[in-house]
C-alpha cells in the first residue's frame, strides 16, 4: 500500500509540474506598460532613407510647373522652375521627438517670359525639412510612415541676374515649398507583424546613423533588448530580437500544438545562440503511466538560406531526469519541427520588410547577408537595394566606416 502511495504522489507531482509548465507557456501578455521595452528592432540606415528622399523629391522637383508674375511685373509674365536635389542628409530633430530634420541642398533653372523676352536664370536652393514620422496599425500589423511636413530656413541664390530686374524668390520660395511638403506623398518605410508575430505596440527612435523602430511583441515572457551593446548599421538594415522573447513564443508554439507522439510533449526550456552556434535546452515529458521527465541540451549551427533561418542540430547531452525516466531521442523529436519552426518563424518576422517593397515610386529589394547571436539577441542584417540601380550596401557611403556602438544609457 505504501509503495502504491509513493507512485501515486510521484505520478501527481509529475503532472502537477507538467501543468504548471503549460499554464507558464500559454499565458496571454497584457496590455503594453507605459514604460515598455523594446523585445525586437529594427534598423534602416540613414543613407537608405537618404536615397529614397532623394529620389521622392526629385520626382517633384522636375514636374513642370508655370509661374505667374503678372501681380508682380504688372505684365504678362511668367517662370517655370526645375530642380535636382544634390544631397539630403538626416539628423535627430532637437525639438521633435517624432520628427527627423533634413538637410537638402539643390541646384536648378528658372526659365523666365516677359512678352517678347525670355531667358533661363540658374539658381541654388538650400533648405530643412522635417521628416514626421507615424505609426498605423492594422489587423496585419504596424506600419511606419513618413511624411515632409515643414520646409524651413529656405535661401535660394543667383536669381534676378542675367537680365531680369525682379526678385523672384518669393514665388519661388511658394514652388518650393508647395512641390516638396505638398508634392511628396508619405511613405511607408517599414511594416512588420502578423501572424506568427503579434505585436502590442511599436515606437520609432531617431539615431544618429539610423532610424531605430523598437517592438514590443505579444509574448508574455519575453526579453527585453540591451540596445546600448547592438551596433548602429552603417548602411542597409538590420534586425533583431532577444533571445528569451524566441524562446517565450517557442515554449508557446510547442503547448499550443500538443504531444509529439504516444503521450510525449516537448517544451523548449533554454535557448542560447552565440555568433552562429546554439545551444537549445529541452525538457521530454511523458504523461502516460506514472509519468517522468527527461532534461537534454542540444547543439548545433545557425545559418541563412536565402531569407530564411536555419537551424541545424548536430548532438544532444543529457542534463537529467526524473526518477525511472524512459529513454527517448530528443533529436528525432525535434526532426518533427514543431520547436525549431517556431524559432525560425518569430526571427524572420523581425526582418524590417519583405524581400521586396515599393515606397514611393522606388522599389526596395533587401538582402539578408550575415547573422549572428550575441549581447543576448539574434541578429540579422543585409543590403538594400533600390530599383536596380543604387546598391546601398554597409559602410560604403560619405565616409561612413563599418558599424558604431551606441553611447551606454
Amino acid at each position: 500500500m505504501l509503495a502504491l502511495l509513493m507512485m501515486s504522489a510521484c505520478t501527481s507531482k509529475i503532472r502537477a509540474d507538467f501543468e504548471e509548465a503549460k499554464r507558464y507557456a500559454l499565458e496571454e501578455a497584457g496590455a503594453p506598460p507605459a514604460d515598455w521595452r523594446a523585445e525586437a528592432a529594427i534598423w534602416l540606415a540613414d543613407d537608405l532613407v537618404e536615397e529614397l528622399l532623394l529620389r521622392a523629391v526629385n520626382e517633384a522637383l522636375g514636374r513642370s510647373a508655370t509661374i505667374d508674375l503678372g501681380s508682380v511685373l504688372g505684365v504678362g509674365a511668367s517662370v517655370r522652375p526645375t530642380a535636382s536635389l544634390r544631397s539630403v542628409d538626416l539628423k535627430p530633430s532637437r525639438s521633435c521627438q517624432s520628427c527627423v530634420t533634413i538637410l537638402l541642398e539643390a541646384g536648378g533653372e528658372a526659365t523666365w517670359a516677359v512678352g517678347e523676352l525670355g531667358g533661363a536664370l540658374p539658381f541654388e536652393l538650400s533648405a530643412t525639412a522635417t521628416f514626421a514620422l507615424s505609426t498605423q496599425r492594422s489587423a496585419e500589423g504596424f506600419t511606419l510612415s513618413g511624411d515632409l511636413t515643414e520646409l524651413s530656413a529656405l535661401e535660394l541664390s543667383d536669381l534676378g541676374a542675367r537680365g531680369l530686374s525682379v526678385d523672384l524668390s518669393g514665388p519661388m520660395a511658394d514652388w518650393a515649398r508647395e512641390r516638396i511638403v505638398e508634392g511628396v506623398p508619405a511613405m511607408t518605410l517599414a511594416a512588420v507583424g502578423g501572424e506568427d508575430l503579434p505585436l502590442r505596440d511599436l515606437r520609432v527612435v531617431a539615431e544618429q546613423e539610423a532610424l531605430r523602430v523598437e517592438l514590443l511583441t505579444d509574448a508574455a515572457h519575453g526579453g527585453a533588448l540591451a540596445l546600448s551593446e547592438l551596433a548602429v548599421p552603417a548602411g542597409g538594415w538590420e534586425a533583431a530580437i532577444s533571445q528569451e522573447t524566441l524562446l517565450d513564443m517557442a515554449r508557446r508554439a510547442a503547448f499550443a500544438h500538443g504531444e509529439v507522439s504516444e503521450d510525449i510533449w516537448v517544451e523548449p526550456s533554454g535557448l542560447s545562440v552565440s555568433r552562429e552556434r546554439f545551444t537549445l535546452g529541452l525538457r521530454i515529458w511523458k504523461l502516460s503511466g506514472l509519468g517522468w521527465w527527461r532534461d537534454y541540451e542540444v547543439t548545433g549551427g545557425v545559418s541563412l538560406s536565402g531569407s530564411r533561418l536555419v537551424l541545424s542540430p548536430e548532438a544532444a547531452t543529457e542534463r537529467g531526469a526524473s526518477s525511472g525516466a524512459g529513454l527517448v531521442d530528443p533529436l528525432a523529436l525535434l526532426a518533427s519541427g514543431i520547436i525549431l519552426d517556431a524559432i525560425v518563424d518569430a526571427a524572420a518576422q523581425s526582418f524590417p520588410l519583405p524581400d521586396s517593397q515599393r515606397i514611393g515610386a522606388s522599389t526596395v529589394r533587401l538582402t539578408p547577408e550575415g547573422l549572428s547571436g550575441r549581447g543576448g539577441s539574434l541578429q540579422i542584417s543585409g543590403s538594400a537595394t533600390i530599383d536596380g540601380g543604387s546598391d546601398r550596401e554597409r559602410g560604403q557611403r560619405d565616409g561612413k566606416r563599418g558599424q558604431q556602438r551606441r553611447p551606454p544609457r
